[in-house]
Formats: C-alpha cells, structure tokens, sequence
C-alpha cells in the first residue's frame, strides 16, 4: 500500500506498508539536498550495529548499538510512573491524524 499524505502545504510524505511483503527493517527519507537511510533500526538484537548513512549536503556515516525494545520498554515505564509531557501528547494526535489519513487511503 502506498500512501502520500500531505503534512503542511509544504511537507508531503510518502509511505509504503504492507503485510503480503517482504519483512524489512529499513527507514529511508529523502528530500531536496540528500537522504539519511538506516539499517535494521527495529527487532535487531542489542549487540547489533546499526548503520545510518546521510547522504547530499551534509554526508556522514555512523554505526551504533542499541537495544530498542528495551529503550522502548523503559520510555513506557518512565512515562507511566511520572506521567507524559504536553508535547508527547501532540505528537501522539499528530501521529492520529497521519494514521487516520492512510487508513482513508
């Protein structure tokens, strides 16, 4: 599935999900001056480097370890015991509204 939803009149994403596909674990976004791409950036076990790469204008290369499951894990913990800053909750109705806009294709 394919979906282009338009963020701000100057913002346009495109997305692509699909069930019947092959599983990836792979982030890729790309504009106007380069693309920062990462690898594996999700289920990869805690040992496992990552590699990001941003490409254009402002070229680098990293690769990094970390355990994201966990990282998550903890996040909902430390939100759930000292509750959710006002920002995360507009993040949140964003990513609402962004969901909303795909499942309207």
């Amino acid at each position: 599935m394919w979906i282009y939803a338009e963020i701000s009149p100057c913002r346009i994403a495109q997305l692509a999900f699909g069930m019947d596909n092959a599983y990836r674990c792979r982030l890729s976004v790309w504009g106007q001056k380069g693309e920062i791409m990462a690898n594996r950036i999700f289920t990869a076990p805690e040992e496992y480097e990552a590699q990001v790469t941003v490409s254009g204008e402002f070229a680098a290369e990293k690769k990094f370890a970390d355990n994201q499951f966990y990282h998550s894990l903890q996040r909902f913990v430390d939100c759930a015991r000292n509750g959710v800053p006002e920002t995360h909750y507009r993040k949140l109705l964003q990513q609402a509204e962004l969901i909303d806009k795909v499942r309207q294709g």
